[in-house]
C-alpha cells in the first residue's frame, strides 16, 4: 500500500477506491465460485449417470435395444459412408451444379448422423468411422470438431484409417476457425493456383504426420504440384 493523501478529500477518494476494488473483487470472487461449483455439479452429475438434454436441433433417436438394432444402426452409418464416397469420385472433375447437389445430400447425410451420434449409438471403429467422415463433409467448426474426436476413437477401436482422419479433421477445424493447419491434409484452391495454405510447417516433424498415416511434409508438397498441374 503506498502513503495515505496528505488532504480530506484525497483520503476520501481513496477511500472509495478501496471499497470499489474490494467490491470488485468480492464480485469476482463469487462469479468465480458459482463457475466452480457449476461444474463441480455437472462432474457429479457425469459421474452418477445423470443425462443431460439433447442438441435442439437433432431429433431423439431411442438407442438399439438388441443386437440386431444395433446392427442396423451400423449398416445404415456404411451405407451413408459409401454415398457420400460414391459422390467424391473424381471430385475435381465435378461441375458446379453437381457439387450443389452433392451438398444437399451431404445435409441430407450430416442431420441423420447427428442424430445418431446424439442418441450414443456408435459401438464400432467402423461406426465412430463413418460418422466422423460424414461430420468432415459438414460446414462448421462444430463439425470439423466432433469429426476429430469420433475419429480419434475410432483410431482408438483399431480402425486403420482413424488416425489419418483424426488429422485431416484437426487440420479443416483449425483452418475454419482462421489458423494454420498442422499436419498439411488440406488442400484448397486459390484463384487458379492450389494452395494449403495457412499452413504450419514447422510445428510438427515427420516423425509424428508418419504415426498419423499422414504424407511427408515433401510428399504433401508433391501432391499439390500434382494436384495444380491437372
Amino acid at each position: 500500500m503506498g502513503n495515505a493523501p496528505s488532504n480530506e478529500v484525497g483520503g476520501l477518494v481513496e477511500g472509495r477506491s478501496r471499497i470499489y476494488c474490494e467490491r470488485e473483487r468480492t464480485v469476482t470472487m463469487s462469479r468465480q465460485l458459482r463457475a466452480w461449483m457449476t461444474c463441480l455439479s455437472i462432474g457429479a452429475a457425469f459421474l452418477a449417470g445423470a443425462t443431460f438434454p439433447e442438441r435442439q436441433d437433432a431429433q431423439e433417436t431411442p438407442a438399439p435395444s438388441t443386437a440386431a438394432d444395433q446392427e442396423a444402426v451400423s449398416q445404415e452409418l456404411a451405407e451413408m459412408y459409401r454415398t457420400d464416397q460414391d459422390d467424391r469420385k473424381d471430385f475435381l472433375a465435378l461441375d458446379p451444379a453437381a457439387i450443389h447437389e452433392m451438398m444437399e445430400r451431404d445435409k441430407q447425410r450430416l442431420g441423420r448422423v447427428e442424430e445418431i451420434v446424439a442418441a450414443g449409438t456408435l459401438a464400432t471403429g467402423d461406426d465412430y468411422y463413418h460418422a466422423a467422415m460424414i461430420l468432415q463433409h459438414g460446414d462448421s467448426p462444430g463439425h470439423y470438431l466432433q469429426s476429430h474426436v469420433l475419429a480419434t476413437a475410432a483410431g482408438f477401436e483399431g480402425h486403420r484409417s482413424g488416425k489419418w482422419l483424426a488429422a485431416a479433421s484437426l487440420d479443416r477445424f483449425l483452418q475454419k476457425i482462421d489458423r494454420k493447419q498442422v499436419f498439411g491434409t488440406q488442400y484448397f484452391k486459390s484463384g487458379d493456383t492450389w494452395t494449403m495454405e495457412p499452413y504450419d510447417t514447422e510445428l510438427l516433424p515427420d516423425a509424428v504426420r508418419a504415426a498419423y498415416g499422414v504424407p511427408s511434409l515433401e510428399e504433401g508438397r508433391a501432391r499439390l504440384k500434382q494436384i495444380g498441374d491437372r
